[in-house]
């Protein structure tokens, strides 16, 4: 149980806070720097790579191949989960390398490609302290190719149907993933998790949709949620995520409190070494 400092009680369900745990094979979680986490979803020989990190990086993407019995050319599409470049740093070099497709929501495409400017995050004071601590060093994201623009409640071809669902708030075509068979859901930026405990994501364009989003999360049924930001909750996390999403206020408000040591706490949760996380691979 965690008491926040409003005072709230939450229980924690099955979050990976250690530094390699497994929840099944076949989904490797590639931990840029403690910074952000993308995700190669292995199914036989070939991989779908969710979300490309930081730019100058690409060797963590390697290094989680290798250590899986494969190479960068084993990866046939990337899926974005949003435009921001700790997401998509090193897209346009995996293109080159691999010829992998890449899909991403039809509002987000014309960022990835450079063809529009990214609207700026509407921040408040304490948030504001906090985006520049963590967005510090991160790399420009060169642009890139988007074949596949996507829409909410299109079927992609992942294992045995992976559903986009369209979760605006944190950038206007932020998705997040959810295959039903396999009770996995891949949140983006939509959300994170602080202490094994789901929270809206942080630094959005639309503060007031992103938490309807994150309420539309709760609504479904996954056993295991894997984030961008903060470790995954690999037991009962749509339990954990209707939980937050009726004490949005007081998390809120917590974080707000907290200001930057709050994330600070986050930042040291993220900094642990390479987490290995696994799916059955049918």
């Amino acid at each position: 149980m965690i008491t926040g400092a409003c005072g709230e009680r939450y229980e924690a369900r099955g979050a990976i806070i250690g530094s390699s745990m497994e929840a099944a094979p076949g989904i490797h979680a590639v931990d840029f720097d403690g910074r952000v986490w993308a995700y190669l979803y292995r199914e036989g020989s070939r991989f779908t790579l969710i979300d490309a990190g930081i730019a100058g990086r690409l060797e963590l993407i390697e290094q989680e191949l290798h250590a899986a019995g494969a190479k960068l050319a084993d990866i046939h599409q990337i899926i974005v989960t949003h435009f921001h470049g700790d997401h998509t740093g090193t897209l346009a070099e995996l293109q080159r390398l691999t010829g992998a497709r890449t899909l991403a929501h039809k509002l987000d495409a014309s960022v990835v490609r450079g063809d529009t400017a990214a609207p700026e995050p509407v921040l408040s004071g304490p948030e504001q302290a906090m985006f520049d601590y963590f967005t510090k060093g991160i790399p420009h994201a060169p642009a890139a190719n988007v074949e596949v623009e996507l829409s909410d409640a299109d079927e992609i071809d992942l294992d045995r149907g992976a559903r986009v669902i369209h979760v605006p708030g944190h950038t206007p075509g932020s998705i997040a993933l959810y295959l039903p068979e396999r009770q996995i859901l891949f949140t983006g930026d939509a959300s994170g998790s602080v202490n094994g405990r789901p929270i809206v994501g942080v630094f959005n364009t639309d503060p007031k949709q992103a938490k309807r989003s994150f309420q539309r999360l709760a609504e479904l049924e996954f056993e295991i949620a894997c984030f961008g930001h903060g470790p995954a909750v690999t037991h009962d996390a749509s339990a954990s995520f209707r939980q937050s999403a009726v004490a949005i206020p007081m998390i809120t408000n917590t974080l707000v409190r907290e200001g930057q040591g709050a994330l600070a706490t986050l930042n040291c949760q993220l900094s642990t070494r390479r987490c290995i996380i696994g799916s059955r691979v049918i």
